[in-house]
């Protein structure tokens, strides 16, 4: 027998889902679902409440993908949006596509803008406006990070090395905080002086500073 080579994580995940029907041993949003929860507005599990034309945004992972030719001979393209639960059929035009279509390949990681098409709750699908990379959602949607914590029970030095850290990653982003005082409820501060970046650098060590439940983005 010869040796076939060993599949890569995403080929053995395409696989379980071509199979079995979902993916079994991960999925290939891990390490993205704060951002696509922040920034989406479609929810893939109910589709039955969307309108015709409605605005969305979502991210996910494409499959299915299509390539098909307009009466100008322009490529257009057809794929499969695969969320963390759930998917939707999109179609991207020539304008579009031809814009987009770095990003527009099976497997790859977006976020997807564009208006519903919907002729019956079995019939409808993403008319794409813009398609952009999933890791560059933070930096492109976000515009408030929210960090969580009881003041009693922060360090001075905890807060002296948020701060330096807000600094190094100056940006567009409100900083924004909630003080959970116990039986005193909670307080929210705006930090006034600082404008912060949603780097993936600086939220990854918030999180791991203040816990990862107690620092999101909106």
């Amino acid at each position: 027998l010869c040796v076939a080579p060993a599949w890569n994580n995403m080929d053995m995940l395409n696989r379980e889902r071509e199979y079995i029907g979902f993916y079994l041993t991960g999925h290939p949003l891990k390490g993205f679902e704060s951002e696509i929860q922040a920034f989406s507005n479609l929810d893939l599990v109910d589709l039955t409440g969307t309108r015709d034309e409605q605005e969305v945004r979502v991210g996910g992972i494409i499959s299915g993908m299509k390539i098909h030719y307009d009466k100008r001979n322009n490529q257009m393209a057809f794929f499969t949006l695969n969320g963390l639960d759930g998917s939707i059929e999109a179609l991207t035009f020539s304008d579009p596509f031809s814009k987009y279509k770095d990003y527009i390949a099976n497997d790859s990681l977006v976020f997807v803008e564009g208006k519903i098409s919907k002729r019956s709750d079995d019939d409808l699908k993403i008319l794409v406006t813009r398609v952009i990379a999933l890791e560059e959602g933070q930096n492109e949607y976000a515009r408030e990070i929210h960090v969580a914590f009881d003041p009693s029970l922060i360090a001075g030095g905890d807060l002296d090395e948020m701060q330096v850290l807000a600094r190094r990653y100056s940006g567009a982003c409100n900083l924004v905080f909630h003080l959970r005082e116990g039986n005193n409820g909670e307080r929210i501060m705006l930090a006034r002086n600082l404008r912060v970046s949603a780097n993936r650098g600086f939220i990854r060590s918030l999180r791991e500073s203040f816990g990862k439940d107690n620092v999101w983005l909106a």
